[in-house]
């Protein structure tokens, strides 16, 4: 992504960084967090009327998350991680259900 982006990840944690000439509310999700049940998560955030910017999706690279927006402004994704569709192992094989 470039010079002025890094992820730096140790166990289960993974911090985003940004590098920016003046601080401000970022227009995408500066923070993520992963947790165990996010379906859970993202139904305590519906009953608690939490502003969200992003539905809770699963994507392609194996993950499922949505995005709330907090009193500041700031954008935070909520998500957990899970094996890609269709794929056998996390041997880096790329191997789908069949082969």
């Amino acid at each position: 992504m470039g010079d002025d982006f890094a992820l730096l990840g140790r166990d289960n944690v993974t911090v985003a960084l940004v590098l920016a000439s003046t601080p401000a509310v970022a227009s995408f999700a500066g923070c993520y967090l992963y947790v165990s049940d996010v379906e859970a998560v993202h139904s305590a955030c519906e009953r608690d009327n939490v502003t969200m910017t992003s539905a809770l999706t699963t994507h392609p690279w194996g993950t499922r998350d949505f995005v709330i927006r907090d009193p500041d402004g700031h954008q935070i994704a909520i998500g957990e991680y899970r094996s890609p569709e269709g794929i056998v192992d996390g041997g880096g094989e790329g191997r789908k259900a069949g082969d």
